[in-house]
């Protein structure tokens, strides 16, 4: 056996594959999450050279990932003052992500790409000109 795996915690799936033969079965034997040994429940048929024996991997758990491509920020800032929208990829620097404005609503919305702006997002007062 060229490599007994680990972390099994149901019997795995086994197959037996090549040799020229067909029909052939067989199961394995676990010991602390190791396969011990490897029982041939049945024998199959006109085998002409030795099969693989390939068992299977323990299960894993099932994953996802989710990326994000925009996001939405809404600044919610007050009328007559002015401001500079800055992004950061690492929140040690900052860029702005357009021209300093003026409040003309307390709302502002506005969607950006991550790729090219960064995740992380902040609102500053800036003096008024």
């Amino acid at each position: 056996m060229v490599d007994r795996g680990c972390g099994y915690t149901n019997v795995p799936l086994v197959t037996i594959q090549g040799g020229g033969g067909n029909g052939a079965t067989a199961t394995v034997l676990l010991i602390d999450g190791r396969v011990l040994e490897i029982r041939v429940t049945n024998g199959g048929c006109c085998y002409t050279n030795p099969p693989t024996i390939v068992i299977e991997s323990p299960p894993q758990m099932p994953t996802l990932t989710i990326r994000v491509s925009k996001v939405i920020v809404t600044q919610n800032i007050t009328r007559g003052e002015r401001y500079v929208l800055e992004s950061s990829f690492d929140l040690i620097t900052w860029t702005a992500t357009g021209p300093p404005f003026t409040a003309t609503g307390e709302t502002v919305e506005e969607e950006f790409d991550i790729n090219v702006n960064g995740r992380f997002f902040r609102i500053r007062r800036v003096p008024l000109q």
